[in-house]
């Protein structure tokens, strides 16, 4: 049997429709969830690439 890697990539434009959303998202703009929202931010940075993180303030 062949091992199976799973792995994936966001483009650019992926990336920063991801991170929008998640700040948009009713229950992840509740203060309570915001070291959740943090983290998942934190695991897209890991999944795209660095010269999309360029453009971030």
């Amino acid at each position: 049997m062949i091992p199976v890697i799973l792995a994936w990539t966001l483009s650019c434009a992926e990336y920063h429709g991801a991170v929008q959303r998640l700040y948009q998202d009713p229950y992840f703009q509740q203060p309570e969830y915001r070291e959740e929202r943090r983290s998942i931010h934190e695991l897209f940075k890991t999944k795209t690439w660095p010269e999309c993180l360029e453009t971030e303030a």
